[in-house]
């Protein structure tokens, strides 16, 4: 049965004649292409002028129904606003309103507004126009800017993105090489839309690119013309050209992101800095932006903060304004890219915004994004406290069932990482037992249904219960294979993610057969995301080449698992060059496995170098959370112990390493095995 989600425009007929032929064209074009393969339809509704009063009132009443049944409702405004359709504007802000109450998302109203201004001198605009867009400005958007469109792409674009945010329309919006995407797929050019086409630094990268497009084709006719010099430049330009699409890619997703916060934030009242960052990131002047923000910590910015935080019961919105223009702020440093500057200064934001909602006890998802992002930098006791205060705060309020387990999902994670498994698997037991009641009623919540088996697996493996394990990473690759025959741009990387996580639980067994097959596939899957979206998929593919080496090292297939665990390793050092935090730990991990592999095949004198560089990271890391790296840092000094006692005969370096192993595993009750592991070695060599 195919689903209608009804999408309304109202304007003057003749003033916008060629948008409305080309906005209806594309709705056409996105039905044919992307929305009919699922089951939807975009309703485009319009309501046409026809000759004598009679047949324009019945139409303008069979319209005004349809705007009642509509999803979204856009509005185009040039020089004047006739009555009929201010009438038509009335009727879906009245529906808005009657339902737009609270800030749970399921409870606001429909349809969605969005009413546009076509860029003019006011001069140009009738009386009708510029009373209705003050009204826009003051009455509906809280006093904030009204939009604004020069080019018939803008409001494409902006479709394109609101389409993307729907939950009911199911579908990943991208940017990649000039091209806006629905999962992958290719809609429209975003070369007149002027976030991109004013980016300085990413007109600069595309010329940088196109240039070495031309060397590499320059190269490619000297290699095969016999020249083999030229083959080892063509490989350099290649992995050169590769790393700025990476870089490329990024930024525009970053610009993307940063363009739907602006669309959601104009919902809101915000700061006046926010409001002229807004215009300026829309313009594309992203360092004007930047400067109108200005850094947390500048006198201006703290002494808002400081006179909103003690007025708060005066001045509560304008302390939701300054949290939601942290947001802004956060969104839009990710388009200067991820490095240690820009993540220094998203965690300044991410932390003032929390410490005002916790003070004030409002906008709670300030305190779940910061948490999120030092999730993300594996910094887990920090998480977990502010996780605590969230289940706290939820159980005061009218917290509904996908906010509690969203954050049961985010404390398991959290709690996993910090080797706290009874923990772990409790708040994913929890968050389980609600998605499957809200999946009952909603398909929605279907793919988390899934990744919660995925990550309660996890769990188990890791307990050692491997039995239990397979069962739920079974149900969760079936369930996200389904998900992935409907759409499989959005999914692959979950069925690759379930491939990986059962071929881990069967390696646990010896049940090397099926868990390569499953180890493959995943690696497959995700090289192709990766070429796909550059950037997005690497530290996954990093992961699936590490853990398919170490299958292959356990099956005595040296000679592939080093090509894999070298491919990784070089993965890892790259993002770890720009996020230390987050990847500083896998870099350590394949230092360890590498060392181990060349150390079986006679190169002790390289493994060692490995050992002691992977130790070296995990130390450090260890003065921040010693939990997190503690079982990977005794595996490290068990295994250099081996290597001075077996290799190097030095039993005296050997004992110290092996007894630090030992008191590491001995403060963890699931690593009771390892152990009496180290026990053994103990009382046979000592």
């Amino acid at each position: 049965m195919v689903k209608k989600i009804g999408v309304a425009l109202s304007s003057s007929v003749d003033e916008f004649r060629t948008e409305r032929l080309e906005l209806g064209n594309f709705i056409r074009f996105l039905n044919e292409n992307i929305y009919s393969r699922r089951g939807i339809h975009l309703d485009w509704r319009v309501c046409e002028d026809e000759s004598g009063a009679v047949t324009r009132q019945r139409r303008q009443e069979v319209f005004n129904a349809k705007i009642r049944q509509s999803r979204f409702f856009f509005l185009l405004v040039g020089r004047r606003i006739g009555p009929y359709t201010r009438e038509e504007f009335d009727i879906a802000l009245k529906l808005f309103n009657a339902g737009a109450d609270g800030e749970i998302p399921e409870e606001r109203g429909a349809p969605k507004i969005f009413p546009f201004f076509k860029e003019m001198p006011d001069a140009e605009r009738e009386e009708s126009a510029l009373s209705f867009r003050k009204f826009v400005e003051n009455e509906v958007n809280k006093g904030q800017y009204s939009l604004k469109f020069s080019h018939i792409d803008t409001l494409k674009f902006h479709m394109l993105r609101e389409f993307g945010m729907d939950a009911a329309l199911w579908g990943k919006v991208t940017v990649e090489d000039e091209q806006a995407r629905i999962d992958g797929q290719p809609v429209m050019s975003v070369e007149n839309i002027p976030a991109y086409a004013n980016h300085r630094k990413l007109s600069a990268l595309r010329r940088r690119r196109a240039r070495l497009d031309a060397d590499f084709a320059e190269l490619s006719i000297r290699y095969h013309a016999g020249d083999r010099d030229a083959g080892e430049d063509r490989l350099l330009v290649s992995e050169e050209r590769n790393k700025l699409s990476k870089e490329i890619h990024a930024i525009e997703q970053a610009v993307l992101d940063a363009l739907t916060l602006v669309a959601e934030l104009a919902r809101e009242r915000q700061t006046e800095r926010a409001e002229a960052a807004a215009k300026l990131l829309e313009a594309g002047e992203y360092e004007k932006a930047l400067a109108a923000l200005q850094s947390v910590g500048s006198p201006e910015i703290e002494s808002d903060w400081a006179q909103a935080e003690q007025m708060a019961a005066v001045w509560r919105e304008r302390l939701r304004a300054l949290i939601r223009e942290n947001r802004l702020r956060i969104q839009t440093l990710r388009t200067r890219g991820i490095n240690k500057e820009t993540l220094s200064e998203m965690e300044a934001c991410h932390k003032k915004s929390a410490n005002a909602a916790q003070a004030n006890r409002m906008e709670p998802q300030a305190v779940y994004d910061y948490a999120y992002f030092l999730w993300e930098q594996s910094d887990y006791l920090r998480a977990i406290e502010l996780c605590e205060w969230l289940e706290a705060h939820y159980e005061g309020t009218r917290a509904n069932a996908e906010m509690r387990a969203q954050l049961w999902n985010l404390l398991g994670g959290c709690h996993l990482g910090n080797q706290n498994l009874q923990k772990s698997e409790e708040y994913y037991r929890k968050a389980l037992e609600y998605y499957r009641d809200l999946s009952k009623t909603n398909s929605i919540f279907s793919p988390y249904l899934a990744t919660i088996h995925n990550n309660l697996a996890l769990v188990l493996a890791r307990s050692r219960r491997y039995k239990e394990a397979k069962d739920f990473f079974r149900k969760a690759l079936d369930m996200r294979r389904a998900l992935a025959e409907t759409n499989p741009v959005a999914f692959s990387g979950d069925v690759a993610s379930s491939c990986n996580g059962l071929a881990i639980a069967l390696s646990e067994e010896e049940q090397y057969g099926e868990a390569e097959t499953l180890y493959r596939e995943a690696l497959k899957r995700y090289r192709d995301l990766a070429e796909a979206y550059p950037g997005l998929y690497i530290p996954d593919v990093a992961m699936a080449c590490n853990n398919l080496a170490n299958l292959l090292y356990a099956t005595n297939r040296y000679a592939e698992a080093e090509k894999l665990y070298q491919e990784a390793q070089s993965r890892y050092r790259n993002l770890a060059e720009a996020n230390p935090a987050a990847f500083q730990q896998y870099v350590a991990a394949t230092c360890n496995n590498l060392a181990s592999l060349l150390k079986d095949t006679g190169r002790w004198k390289q493994a060692e170098l490995f050992y002691g560089e992977a130790l070296e990271h995990y130390q450090t890391l260890s003065k921040s959370n010693f939990n997190a790296v503690a079982q990977h840092m005794a595996s490290v000094c068990f295994n250099l112990g081996l290597l001075e006692h077996d290799f190097k005969h030095n039993p005296a370096a050997a004992k110290p390493l092996f007894l630090k192993a030992l008191f590491t595993y001995a403060q963890f009750p699931h690593l009771a095995h390892m152990a009496q592991m180290v026990r053994q070695v103990l009382e046979t060599n000592f």
